[in-house]
């Protein structure tokens, strides 16, 4: 059983890498893996409340993995240039994104289309960055 757990997180992780934290293409990494986060909440919010919400399926490890993926990224912004500040600047940004993505699982939140995700989350960036580094 406890394989048959290890090859699924392994699976989920493989998976959350290609379809949410994927940046090959973006300009704007931090925002295109937001959105892409928030994205899959709406579009999947079966599978995303059974990652994040479920306790049976190591969301703990989940939740670590996502936190790297985002802290990676992060730390490729000029902007922000030690280990402090880009820990900083992730603890005001993530809890936003993540509540947001989980609102939108529930119902609670309702995107009409893709922009409004992108207005949500360049909003969000914006905030989190108006603390000084």
């Amino acid at each position: 059983m406890e394989d048959l757990k290890i090859g699924l997180l392994d699976y989920v992780k493989q998976y959350l890498t290609e379809r949410v934290y994927s940046t090959q293409e973006s300009r704007d990494p931090l925002m295109e893996v937001c959105k892409n986060y928030i994205l899959f909440a709406k579009n999947e919010p079966t599978l995303f409340s059974a990652i994040y919400m479920d306790l049976e399926f190591e969301a703990v490890q989940l939740h670590d993995f996502a936190y790297d993926k985002v802290t990676e990224i992060i730390a490729n912004d000029e902007e922000i240039r030690s280990e402090s500040s880009i820990n900083d600047y992730l603890d005001r940004l993530w809890p936003a994104i993540h509540g947001v993505a989980m609102l939108v699982a529930q119902g609670k939140i309702v995107y009409n289309n893709e922009e409004e995700v992108s207005r949500k989350v360049s909003d969000i960036i914006h905030a989190s960055k108006e603390t000084q580094y």
